[in-house]
């Protein structure tokens, strides 16, 4: 199958954990599509193989199935960018959707960032969202900004859920570990991103709650083993694939 994808509006990320992996059968339907974002891959290792995509990936080779692996499409890849994603590329079809989606669309972000939600947002959906303000905070560039964050509308969400739900026969998602403040990390992060992490939790629940016989939820919230507050040691994403294969019965 000759996959050209597009993911419609948004900045492309152009890292290295921008990849896609194909497992080259030329079915009509595929049976799992992962879609993910920058944590599904990155580790301290420094090696994509001890990731849990790539962990996944055998799994499913030596079972015989079908995959198509899409991770960080976009430098903020978020629930909007799999709703376009499907949207643009409705040829492909799939069984089963693993996602780890969330935690992008509700930290605290600059203004651009906060632009680039807004374009993807708005590239297929026209409901309503909020604004969130909070601390300032010194940038990279060193620069200093007030940061924000999106808060989706009910409708949005159930939006997002019925068109999902239209997609594929199972939906898996992935919560984000409550990670404490009190962290040690080498670039601190605002406070806000903290409180934020239930804030992805609690719009995952919402999702998975419309549909609990075709929504599962994959809880791994005290699997809080990361490096920088945000992606996850070697031996985070062994527990993390251990906890998805438990819960897909693979």
């Amino acid at each position: 199958m000759n996959l050209n994808l597009n993911y419609g509006y948004g900045e492309k990320a152009l890292s290295l954990e921008n990849i896609v992996l194909f497992s080259d059968k030329k079915l009509f339907e595929i049976d799992y599509l992962l879609f993910v974002d920058s944590r599904g891959l990155v580790n301290n290792s420094d090696k994509f193989e001890c990731s849990y995509i790539y962990l996944l990936k055998k799994r499913l080779d030596l079972r015989g199935l079908s995959y198509l692996i899409i991770s960080r499409p976009k430098n903020l890849t978020i629930f909007s960018t799999i709703f376009n994603f499907l949207q643009l590329n409705s040829n492909l079809k799939f069984k089963y959707l693993i996602t780890n989606l969330g935690l992008v669309d509700c930290t605290p972000k600059k203004q651009d960032n906060i632009d680039d939600i807004i374009l993807q947002l708005r590239q297929f959906s026209n409901r309503n969202y909020y604004l969130a303000e909070y601390e300032e905070y010194r940038l990279h560039s060193g620069n200093v900004e007030f940061l924000k964050s999106i808060e989706y509308s009910e409708k949005y969400i159930i939006e997002l859920n019925t068109f999902l739900e239209s997609k594929f026969e199972k939906l898996y998602f992935l919560n984000t570990p409550i990670i404490s403040e009190d962290i040690k990390i080498d670039r601190e992060r605002p406070r806000s991103f903290f409180t934020k992490l239930y804030k992805t939790n609690e719009l995952v629940d919402n999702i998975v709650n419309l549909n609990k016989k075709k929504n599962i939820l994959i809880d791994i919230k005290e699997l809080t083993y990361t490096y920088d507050g945000v992606h996850y040691t070697k031996e985070g994403h062994q527990l993390i694939y251990n906890r998805i294969k438990e819960s897909i019965h693979l």
